[in-house]
């Protein structure tokens, strides 16, 4: 069950705010000169790393209730990531 839940939940975080400022660098997507160009995308490994929050998620067609999507943490630190849900106990 636990493994069935966690691989839509890594898909489902394509839809993701960053819980906190991290400091990091600027890593948007700068525009490549020339007009009409698609923007450069970042090539920092690091640039996706620290804590996010997702603002929906869909799981076999059906969205998942809001509720439920605000006690989703994703932390990605040194290439590992972490997927949490608060009020859930691993058993």
């Amino acid at each position: 069950m636990k493994q069935t839940l966690i691989a839509p939940l890594i898909v489902s975080f394509a839809c993701l705010t960053p819980a906190q400022d991290q400091g990091a660098s600027d890593t948007t997507a700068k525009p490549v000169s020339g007009a009409g160009k698609a923007p450069v995308p970042n090539p920092d490994p690091r640039a996706h790393e620290g804590v996010w929050k997702p603002i929906a998620a869909v799981l076999g067609g059906v969205r998942i209730p809001e509720e439920t999507v605000k006690a989703i943490t994703l932390k990605v630190t040194d290439g590992k990531y972490e997927v949490t849900i608060e009020g859930k106990e691993e058993s």
